[in-house]
């Protein structure tokens, strides 16, 4: 799993540096796509633990939980992916893929995207009928 945001993390900086180069700082743009899907990822696991019965989630959650949340998702990307130069590595890791390999984790990567834009939906459906927020 580590390796598939890794891969996300390189997908969003090579396209980011192609699309408006360095000056745009991509390694903090794919920071932050990264950082994103991770914490949908988080919050899938959030509402499945709130379905079984340990409620995580209020009617109004404040927004400063949120935010606090979602920041400590950014910084600890941040050491894991940017700190000390790391997304270099990563991208050198990925950059020389085959067009197979390429065609392969592309799908593999938008089947995840998709797969947890749908799945982060219906937990949260079945989470607000199971709690009355509907």
């Amino acid at each position: 799993m580590l390796n598939l945001y890794k891969y996300i993390y390189y997908r969003l900086y090579s396209w980011n540096l192609r699309a408006w180069g360095k000056n745009d700082v991509p390694h903090w743009n794919a920071l932050f796509g990264v950082s994103f899907m991770m914490s949908l990822n988080l919050g899938i696991i959030a509402g499945v633990i709130d379905i079984i019965g340990l409620p995580i989630f209020k009617e109004k959650t404040p927004i400063i939980e949120i935010l606090i949340f979602s920041f400590t998702v950014l910084v600890l990307n941040y050491f894991w992916l940017v700190y000390k130069n790391r997304y270099k590595k990563i991208y050198r890791k990925f950059k020389n893929e085959s067009k197979n390999q390429r065609f392969r984790n592309t799908i593999l990567l938008w089947l995840y995207v998709v797969m947890s834009f749908v799945i982060v939906s219906f937990i949260a459906i079945i989470s607000g009928n199971i709690n009355g927020l509907n």
